[in-house]
């Protein structure tokens, strides 16, 4: 069974697994799949906004598919949170990301 059947399968026990959200959006982008990996993400924040891995990510997959606009309106959103939140790994992530995005 691959990898995506065995997530979903997952998600299928608990809709709002945010592992499962996660691995699977993970998936989709390293395949390339940008449009399944964005939808995934983009739940997996409206499940929980605090999941600041996801706003890293989805920005990366924005800067990917030419959407500047929304990897800085996603970075900052993550920024804000990590700072919220005192996660200083994920901060320092976000913040080089959001920096060599520019304006």
């Amino acid at each position: 069974m691959s990898r995506i059947l065995q997530l979903e399968a997952l998600l299928e026990e608990d809709p709002e697994s945010t592992f499962a959200l996660f691995a699977i959006a993970r998936e989709y982008q390293n395949g390339g799949i940008w449009a399944k990996a964005r939808s995934y993400y983009e739940s997996l924040l409206l499940i929980d906004p605090e999941y600041t891995g996801a706003h890293y990510h989805l920005g990366k997959l924005y800067e990917t598919v030419d959407e500047p606009e929304l990897a800085r309106e996603i970075y900052d959103q993550g920024i804000e949170m990590a700072t919220r939140l005192g996660q200083a790994h994920q901060l320092r992530e976000l913040r080089e990301a959001r920096v060599l995005l520019g304006n």
